[in-house]
């Protein structure tokens, strides 16, 4: 008995067999799927006889290989996939066939394999073994099916009425069967290509059809041969007609491009069959154009099946997951779903559609109960769908916009609720099929009444069947995404000269005026200032002269090339002495190098670096999951990017004892380490191996590095460890004094100095005794960020005497050395001055 499961209705486009120079036996037009294959059950045989005055007749007068045979086919599903086909031929003199199976005793196998028959007329199959044809007996083929499996709608083949019985056949679903088969004298048409006649032919074209548009920009090209045994196969494409050579295939059947077409393009492409005769003549030129940049397409399959919406029932849910490796968009929204429609009259399920969308892990469903649960599903559509009749895609609107994820595979439910069906005018979907058991879709529907419940689609009052593929769909999308901006607040780290603040941008079109906004509270007028590019999506800014006591807020903003704007979240820090330099690690989790001894250490820009002052490293902590030892070390350092050339050991080894999963602090305020470096290093190091230390991958405030052995080594795990600094001011440093000279110029003395490092500020003063500064002889002229100041005088003239004062701050926080200068008046000695 017949297994009962969904018709699929069979689209059938018509390919003619150009420049068809095979010998032909057989022109009838009787149609028939009882021979040469039955592929409406799961197994069947055949046998022909053909005699040599037939294939006299048809042209073929000498004894010859035949390498290709053709079977003239009258209709069939496309892309219909047979499995297990054998063919074998044999000379036999012979013109009447007899009931019984032969089984294959004397018989040559000419061809093993699958056979994909694809639209009506003729079905060349290139033989793997040629059969050497003596010219003098009848041929006897004989086509064994053992697929497995049936096809419904099923595969015609033309066939020619002979005057006795010369072909049989048998079939049956349950096993291949060798009893008795079934005479007929409705023989099935032939065409025979024996090697050298003829070159090859033009092949036949599988896919993309010919005029294709919103094709993948890496699709894949397929096609057929055509007969006449081809060698191989030379490839061209490209923009232009004709389209250039890409290079020679040998006998492949299908080429995708290595790399990404250009989007929204015009492609031209040919493929030109060869043998030891020549190159096929005539061979087309077809052609497709490329998807844009914002289209999302998956599935160029000509099946026409009756999903997502099961139009010959009365209510239908179904759900597809289209992978991941078939869509092609970046990290776009979606603005609507189309699916190409077929329908040969007005369809009545036209009413009460909801379409869902999700992202998901999930690549297959693996049986009937296995949906994805509707809380996981997000509602875009629901109303009216116009299933009009035509050869069209219907586009269903997206509300409100679906943010699909790349690195996921997409999920599409459509849920369709009218009362009716349209069974007389089953309107379908192009589909695009996959192997078999890929069931990566899924559908319930109902013979009369009822719903299928989305939150619970199985039951006994519907049916499930499994989806071995999906409904081609093009999908558009639009970006409305604003760029994102991630970044870690900063610690409470003053620093005199400046405050490095980074942040990493992204935006799949691209980052546009990337900044940040900078406010002194409690004012809170905020600044902006552009971000650098440092480098891939990282940005940053020095910002100079914050000092301690401030509280610093901020917040970063950037646009794309569609005008989206993110704003970020507001942080602030207070500037603080002393602070913790510290690496949390709430989320953390413990990595470790069992193979090594080993020790993590942790990089710190020095907060006090620029000012007046060194740090003292006050006491450092961390944690290891296992009990163990290891040597606390310090290192001074010259570089963001330490090695063993810009680190100088300043403290250790100093042996710690580590009691596992509990975060230990070591006081080292006794040691007085003082750090003059613009950066420093603190590791535990020395640890035995076997041991794991605290780590959270979330904070990348600093980098972090490893010890192994000897080597020094950035660390290669995501994050920072738990170690951290507990730091304060050190002890004063005196800045050097800078060096002032003085020239002349119209409106008096220009006097200028070199620049101190570390001082961002300098003060000047002036005075007429060089020997007493303080008021009324001394007076401040003022605080300079620069290292120029222009003196006007008025009055008579007389000497004055000049000192600058480099300083970390207004006011001075440490006096430098007095240096005096003396400006001459311009019509005088340079001793003297004006005044």
């Amino acid at each position: 008995m017949k297994r009962i499961m969904l018709v699929f209705a069979a689209l059938v486009s018509f390919y003619a067999l150009l420049n068809a120079t095979g010998y032909i036996i057989g022109t009838g037009t009787h149609t028939s799927n009882d021979t040469p294959v039955n592929t409406y059950y799961n197994y069947s045989w055949s046998r022909s006889i053909y005699t040599k005055a037939e294939i006299n007749a048809a042209g073929l007068n000498a004894a010859d290989n035949i390498v290709t045979i053709g079977i003239q086919v009258s209709s069939t599903p496309a892309n219909l996939l047979l499995e297990s086909q054998t063919i074998y031929m044999r000379h036999t003199p012979e013109a009447v066939e007899t009931a019984p199976y032969s089984g294959t005793a004397g018989f040559t196998l000419v061809y093993s394999g699958s056979i994909t028959l694809m639209s009506a007329g003729w079905k060349v199959l290139d033989l793997n073994t040629p059969f050497a044809w003596n010219n003098t007996d009848n041929i006897e083929i004989l086509w064994e099916n053992r697929d497995g499996s049936y096809q419904d709608p099923y595969a015609l083949f033309y066939h020619t009425i002979t005057a006795t019985n010369m072909t049989v056949h048998n079939y049956y679903d349950d096993n291949f069967p060798i009893t008795n088969g079934s005479l007929s004298a409705y023989r099935p048409n032939l065409k025979l290509y024996p090697l050298g006649s003829t070159g090859p032919e033009p092949p036949l074209l599988l896919n993309p059809p010919d005029g294709a548009v919103r094709m993948p920009v890496l699709p894949t090209l397929e096609w057929n041969s055509g007969g006449g045994g081809p060698s191989g196969y030379r490839l061209y494409l490209g923009t232009t007609n004709p389209p250039p050579l890409i290079g020679d295939l040998g006998l492949a059947l299908t080429w995708t491009p290595a790399a990404n077409l250009a989007y929204s393009t015009p492609y031209y492409w040919q493929v030109v069959p060869y043998n030891s005769t020549g190159d096929a003549p005539g061979c087309p030129v077809w052609n497709f154009t490329t998807l844009s940049e914002w289209d999302i397409c998956a599935g160029t399959g000509s099946t026409l099946v009756p999903l997502p919406i099961l139009t010959p029932y009365d209510k239908s849910y179904c759900q597809v997951i289209y992978p991941k490796e078939n869509l092609t968009a970046a990290h776009h929204r979606i603005s609507s779903v189309s699916f190409h429609w077929n329908a040969p009259a007005d369809n009545m399920n036209s009413n009460d559609i909801v379409l869902y969308l999700a992202n998901t892990n999930r690549d297959v469903f693996t049986g009937p109960t296995d949906w994805v649960s509707l809380d996981s599903l997000t509602v875009v559509f629901s109303g009216h769908l116009d299933l009009s009749a035509g050869d069209r895609w219907i586009t269903i609107p997206v509300s409100p916009r679906f943010d699909y994820d790349p690195t996921k595979n997409l999920v599409i439910a459509l849920d369709e609720n009218t009362e009716n069906n349209d069974s007389a005018n089953p309107g379908m979907f192009y589909y695009t099929t996959l192997g078999t058991n890929e069931y990566n879709g899924i559908a319930g529907f109902t013979v009369e009444g009822g719903d299928v419940l989305p939150s619970d689609p199985y039951g006994t009052s519907w049916q499930v069947a499994p989806v071995s593929g999906y409904p081609n769909i093009w999908i558009t999308t639009v970006d409305d995404i604003a760029p994102t901006i991630s970044y870690l607040p900063l610690l409470n780290t003053p620093r005199a000269t400046y405050v490095h603040f980074e942040a990493t941008i992204t935006d799949n079109l691209g980052v546009l005026d990337p900044q940040i906004w900078i406010a002194h509270l409690p004012t809170a007028t905020y600044e902006a200032f552009p971000l650098n590019h440092i480098s891939g999506d990282l940005y940053g800014i020095s910002y100079s002269g914050i000092w301690m006591g401030n509280q610093i807020s901020y917040y970063y903003t950037a646009t794309d090339s569609e005008g989206n704007l993110t704003t970020s979240a507001t942080s602030s820090f207070y500037v603080q002495d002393p602070t913790w330099l510290r690496y949390t690690a709430a989320t953390g989790s413990y990595i470790g190098w069992p193979g090594y001894v080993w020790g993590p250490l942790n990089l710190y820009a020095n907060p006090f670096w620029g000012s007046e002052n060194k740090l003292k490293l006050n006491a450092v902590e961390g944690r290891t999951r296992y009990a163990t030892t290891a040597n606390i070390r310090v290192y001074a350092c010259t570089s963001s990017s330490p090695n063993w050339s810009n680190m100088t050991l300043i403290y250790g080894p100093a042996p710690v004892s580590l009691p596992g999963t509990t975060t230990l602090t070591f006081d080292l305020s006794a040691e007085n380490i003082q750090i003059d470096s613009p950066y420093f290093l603190v590791g535990f190091t020395d640890m035995p191996t076997g041991n794991y230390w605290n780590r959270n991958s979330a904070l990348i405030y600093g980098k972090s590095y490893i010890i192994r052995g000897t080597g020094f080594y950035n660390s290669s795990s995501y994050g920072s460890w738990l170690v951290s600094a507990y730091v304060q001011t050190g002890d004063g440093i005196v800045l050097p004094a800078p060096q002032v000279s003085i020239t002349e110029s119209a409106n008096g003395p220009f006097i200028s100095w070199t620049a101190v490092p570390g001082a961002p500020y300098y003060t000047v003063e002036s005075s007429d005794d060089p020997y007493n500064w303080d008021w009324p002889n001394g007076i401040w002229e003022g605080n300079f960020t620069g290292t120029s100041f222009l003196y006007e005088q008025s009055g008579v003239y007389g000497r004055k005497y000049f000192r600058v004062i480099a300083t970390t701050s207004p006011p001075s926080k440490a006096s430098a050395p007095a240096e005096s200068a003396v400006a001459p008046p311009p019509d005088s000695a340079p001793e003297e001055a004006r005044e």
